[in-house]
């Protein structure tokens, strides 16, 4: 399966999970050492530290115990946030604001995917012919609600799936009085959404026992 991997999947793979690819050689060697601890619960990774470290207080709690030092607040490295977005869009009218967040869009689509830049990224294709798979359409919701400071769900990139769709979907939210977004109808959409993000994004937070101490509540 290593083998199978680009450079880009490696370094995305390393970006998204803190882990990265191990060789078929690597990997049985670490298969034969858990066997030999006799744990029920070991995991065969090569785990990266400091990309974990680099995630600041954005880094699950279940991987909070793997990083020695002192987590900080992961800072952006370029790109807007979600002020000086709103600050930008301020002086647009609503067709210039949603081009506006087309590039904001095809910025980060570009960032998740290591694409060389928004030029790359069509903003008329589908997210998934683009390459954004699962994990890498959690990255990009992440990033676009850091760049805009909405509440958006994991499912966002599905739910919208092209860069003008999605883009839409945002100047609703940070415009809802705008033309574009009254005939879009999602101002309401973004409400309902964050509400079910709310939800993820406290199970994503809890450890093993929380979670476990949740299912049981629940009868699950």
């Amino acid at each position: 399966m290593e083998s199978a991997l680009s450079e880009a999947d490696r370094v995305r793979m390393a970006r998204n999970s803190g882990m990265r690819a191990l060789s078929p050689k690597e990997g049985l060697a670490l298969f034969d050492a858990a066997i030999g601890l006799g744990s029920a619960h070991a995991v065969t990774a090569r785990i990266d530290t400091a990309e974990l470290a680099s995630r600041g207080d954005a880094l699950p709690p279940l991987l909070r115990r793997l990083v020695r030092a002192p987590l900080r607040r992961a800072a952006r490295s370029g790109g807007d946030t979600g002020d000086s977005l709103a600050r930008r869009l301020a002086g647009l009218d609503s067709a210039e604001a949603e081009l506006a967040l087309q590039e904001t869009v095809r910025t980060e689509v570009a960032a998740a995917l290591t694409y060389p830049g928004p030029g790359a990224v069509d903003p008329r294709r589908d997210f998934k012919e683009l390459g954004i798979d699962s994990l890498t359409a959690v990255e990009l919701r992440n990033r676009l609600a850091a760049a805009t400071g909405l509440r958006l769900p994991a499912t966002v990139v599905f739910d919208h799936p092209t860069p003008i769709a999605l883009a839409r979907l945002l100047l609703a939210g940070l415009r809802p009085t705008d033309e574009t977004a009254a005939e879009t109808g999602t101002e309401a959409e973004i409400a309902v959404e964050a509400e079910t993000s709310d939800a993820v994004d406290a199970i994503e937070a809890m450890d093993i026992e929380a979670l476990v101490r949740a299912a049981r509540e629940t009868g699950l």
